[in-house]
């Protein structure tokens, strides 16, 4: 309580303004990413300029424990490399098969608002991790011959692929090959002469239309597809991924539950329907067969290093000269994917795996 004489004189003093801190912006990979998806489905400036009122699918405690969890895996990995204050970054993405709701999104290391995001807009290459939808064309009988089962073999002997007037000699991570490998071990163990050999015999255009419909955009249908040579965000690969505990259907991902202006109209267009992109039965084989990536292949540290036990599937993907590292997983209610790498490539002297 002032005194009242106080009171009395502050009566006559001017009113000074005094500029405070702004408050602190939470959330801007997230809230970068809204503001890009409502540019996309909005007229120009209605965002910032009408008053609407927009709801999003963020989950605030997922959101809060991924931004934590990726700023200390990052120092982790630096500081194993002996490498800190070279600017490692990382990427992060969840959101659920069934809806396609996007529940959160970490766009960077220390990201601020308005800076770019890399988790929706950073396309790199992805390694291993587009082996998945690979097999999943193999093996979807509505594809046409020649039909495949987990249990069908391919060579995974070294042989030279001629690509127009170049030659082109993958190899495996370890150095090991085999005559004869089933698609389930391919998979599992990431061979990538056998994925190699197994587009040789669909074709590079076969896995570009899968590709297409997994969300991936329009892929270079060229020998090496399978082995990660093209591009995609972080976001769009998560989002493919969807499709196996989707029990095949795909949908457009989405950070925004609904728009209303002040009179209670929704402003956004329908949602995109859902796009049957594989049989039931074989989403569901691919989910068997990625969940044995992580119990026999080279997603294990999964469970060996990090002790996650629970039934998940994914896969990793490592490009080359290990300069992005990918996992990308799933469990029945839920896709996530994470990216580490540098904004300027360099090397990150191992495997995503490890």
């Amino acid at each position: 309580v002032l005194d009242p004489r106080l009171a009395a004189h502050l009566r006559f003093e001017p009113i000074r303004v005094r500029r405070g801190d702004p408050p602190p912006a939470r959330f801007p990979g997230y809230v970068g990413y809204v503001r890009q998806y409502l540019g996309e489905h909005l007229p120009p400036g209605a965002a910032e300029h009408w008053g609407l009122s927009i709801f999003t699918t963020l989950d605030v405690v997922w959101q809060e424990q991924a931004e934590r969890g990726l700023a200390a895996g990052l120092d982790t990995l630096e500081w194993w490399s002996g490498r800190g204050g070279q600017h490692l970054q990382g990427a992060f993405v969840a959101l659920e098969p069934a809806t396609g709701q996007v529940r959160a999104v970490v766009g960077g290391r220390a990201l601020g608002a308005g800076e770019f995001n890399r988790a929706t807009q950073a396309h790199r290459q992805t390694g291993s991790a587009i082996k998945p939808i690979v097999y999943a064309a193999a093996l979807d009988p509505g594809r046409g011959a020649p039909h495949f089962d987990p249990g069908s073999t391919v060579s995974d002997e070294r042989r030279t692929f001629v690509v127009g007037d170049t030659t082109w000699r993958p190899r495996n991570d370890k150095g090991e090959y085999h005559p004869t490998v089933t698609l389930a071990k391919a998979l599992a163990k990431s061979l990538n002469v056998a994925t190699a050999n197994l587009v040789d015999t669909i074709g590079p255009p076969q896995v570009v239309r899968y590709a297409e419909r997994f969300g991936l955009g329009k892929l270079k249908p060229v020998a090496s597809i399978g082995l990660g040579s093209n591009e995609a965000t972080l976001l769009a690969l998560t989002d493919a991924y969807s499709v196996f505990p989707g029990r095949g259907v795909r949908h457009e991902p989405t950070p925004v539950r609904a728009v209303r202006d002040g009179a209670g109209r929704e402003l956004l267009p329908h949602a995109t329907p859902a796009v049957q992109v594989l049989p039931q039965p074989t989403a569901d084989l691919m989910v068997g067969l990625l969940e044995d990536v992580v119990l026999f292949g080279v997603s294990y540290p999964l469970r060996a290093v990090h002790g996650f036990l629970r039934p998940v599937g994914g896969k990793t993907g490592t490009t080359n000269d290990y300069m992005d590292a990918w996992f990308v997983g799933f469990v029945p209610d839920l896709v996530a994917g994470v990216w580490v790498g540098y904004d300027t490539p360099q090397t990150l002297q191992r495997p995503a795996a490890d």
